[in-house]
């Protein structure tokens, strides 16, 4: 079964006021069932400053063929020189079966909550 982030509560609010968490918006059905299009959820940018994701990690990263574009995918893999990254709903999801491994600097943060 995997593991969702749970509703926000007091303490994330107050992070995203002082800019220690971002919000976002799903788009998308790539990780259905548990995250949904037009779910909020906080991210911690800071999360791997001194450390690198952990397998079932939600994390936000770049799209490596899209500049402008951010993802949400599940850590499947840590690897030596990045992650493997996948969605919940492999029929919707383009991920690292697609693209290969997103170096470590392509994780922009990790999903902490849901608003």
């Amino acid at each position: 079964m995997q593991k969702y982030p749970e509703n926000a509560g007091f303490f994330e609010y107050v992070l995203l006021l002082l800019g220690r968490r971002k919000r976002i918006r799903v788009t998308g059905a790539s990780m259905l069932p548990g995250l949904k299009d037009g779910d909020e959820l906080f991210v911690d940018p800071y999360a791997y400053v001194a450390t690198h994701p952990e397998e079932g990690d939600i994390v936000l990263a770049w799209h490596p063929r899209e500049a402008d574009l951010k993802i949400i995918k599940r850590v499947s893999m840590v690897l030596d020189n990045g992650c493997w990254l996948v969605g919940d709903n492999p029929a919707e999801s383009t991920d690292s079966s697609q693209y290969g491994i997103f170096a470590f600097k392509r994780i922009v943060g990790k999903v902490t909550s849901r608003s």
